[in-house]
């Protein structure tokens, strides 16, 4: 049940969403799952069209895995949140080709702010981490599904 209400809310609020929608053609198709620690997972293998040095996947591709993983974090709540700060290092390359898994977990709740941490993890080697602040929009986008896409 909790499965069918998280992708309820992620269909509802941004379904054609670069990082976690099986909509979007040119998404990375991201498909979370809930830990029983609270956090959420997913795996990912990239190629060469997400690199920037050869070899080595793109910085901001790397931002945008944690950021969608935060996200869905919230998600599995039944919470709606926006991106308020993003900060992350870059520990190691995380390199193309090769599988990895993105984790993120609530660290702290003082709502309607919510701040978040994730990981990037590679042959068992942290690669990267992230911390995240959401501020809560349970009713954002105001007029959605009645709004046209732009």
């Amino acid at each position: 049940m909790a499965d069918q209400i998280r992708i309820g809310i992620r269909q509802r609020v941004h379904p054609h969403c670069i990082g976690c929608s099986p909509d979007n053609p040119q998404g990375l198709h991201l498909r979370f799952e809930a830990c029983p620690d609270g956090s959420v997972q997913a795996s990912f293998c990239l190629g060469r069209s997400h690199e920037s040095y050869p070899g080595i996947l793109h910085g901001g591709v790397l931002s945008l895995i944690l950021d969608s993983a935060m996200t869905s974090c919230l998600f599995a709540r039944e919470i709606v949140a926006v991106t308020a700060d993003f900060q992350m290092r870059l520990r190691h390359p995380v390199l193309v080709d090769r599988a990895a898994t993105v984790r993120a977990w609530i660290d702290y709740v003082s709502e309607p702010i919510y701040l978040l941490k994730g990981e990037i993890t590679q042959n068992q080697q942290r690669t990267t981490t992230a911390t995240g602040k959401f501020l809560e929009r349970p009713h954002w986008p105001p007029d959605w599904p009645n709004r046209a896409p732009p």
